[in-house]
């Protein structure tokens, strides 16, 4: 289950852009791996975290992620074809990970 849980996580960090991944990736990992050796899985706030993160980061322009806020940012007129493949597996990751995780924990319930 530890194992499931660690990969379903850096699937998640996976999404994050490349440049917050290369600075931050292994830093999620390592507390995430810590939080687990804890035993008391007390992972949910990671992934709900990490969730609402990704979105945040993805929706804001890459403009202003580094822009100071009150200056002029001009907006993009379409979305580009990255960020629409992204929002997609995104939404089919979020949609397949809890019935996966249901669905070990009722194997684990009938099987005892």
């Amino acid at each position: 289950m530890k194992t499931l849980l660690r990969v379903a996580y850096r699937g998640l960090v996976r999404m994050y852009p490349a440049s917050f991944r290369s600075e931050f990736g292994e830093e999620m990992l390592w507390i995430f791996d810590e939080e687990l050796a804890r035993g008391r899985m007390g992972v949910t706030p990671l992934f709900t975290d990490a969730a609402r993160s990704i979105v945040v980061r993805r929706l804001q322009p890459p403009s202003e992620r580094f822009a100071a806020r009150g200056y002029y940012v001009e907006i993009e007129p379409a979305l580009p074809a990255q960020k629409v493949a992204q929002a997609l597996m995104f939404t089919l990751y979020m949609g397949a990970l809890p019935g996966a995780l249901v669905v070990m924990w009722l194997l684990r319930l009938f099987h005892r």
